[in-house]
């Protein structure tokens, strides 16, 4: 979820919007056409189980805001832990007594200190390790957050999600 390309979808657009929601629930959620009507399956333990429209409004109004704050708190938790294990080397370099790194070797040392530096002789932006670092957790927390937003957007009432519902049925299956 966190991998996908939002700009790959022009959102207006009623179709790409029920394609890049499929995209987003396909872990989770299969549409399938029988006979004229349209199924629904929670995918779940590596099985699929028939749900009704009912269900599937739960779902896309508790069970995937869920889902997505579960996927983002290890990446904001990540991000934390990271800036705080800089700062802890920064202060260690500057003299302060961490504790925590007061026993590292020079070797450790040496590692650390090519994880933070920037790179302007390997790496034409220069960035370090840490910063990439960084930026990927960001990158990866606001994909989880538009998707969340445009959740909330587009599924907000239940007609929103039956309109959807019927848009999958009927163009896109």
């Amino acid at each position: 979820m966190e991998y996908t390309n939002l700009d790959e979808y022009d959102l207006s657009y009623e179709l790409q919007y029920v394609q890049f929601m499929v995209k987003i629930l396909n872990p989770y959620i299969k549409f399938k056409k029988v006979e004229q009507n349209m199924e629904i399956y929670l995918k779940k333990d590596r099985s699929l189980h028939t749900i009704n429209k009912k269900q599937f409004i739960y779902f896309i109004q508790f069970d995937l805001p869920r889902i997505i704050c579960m996927r983002s708190k290890p990446l904001y938790e990540e991000k934390i832990e990271e800036k705080r294990k800089h700062t802890a080397f920064i202060n260690y370099t500057v003299g302060n007594n961490v504790k925590e790194l007061r026993s590292l070797s020079k070797e450790e040392i040496f590692k650390k200190n090519q994880y933070y530096k920037e790179k302007y002789d390997h790496d034409p932006d220069g960035r370090s390790d840490y910063d990439k670092k960084l930026s990927e957790l960001s990158y990866k927390i606001d994909i989880l957050d538009r998707i969340n937003t445009l959740n909330q957007t587009y599924h907000s009432s239940i007609q929103d999600i039956l309109h959807f519902l019927d848009l999958v049925e009927n163009y896109y299956l």
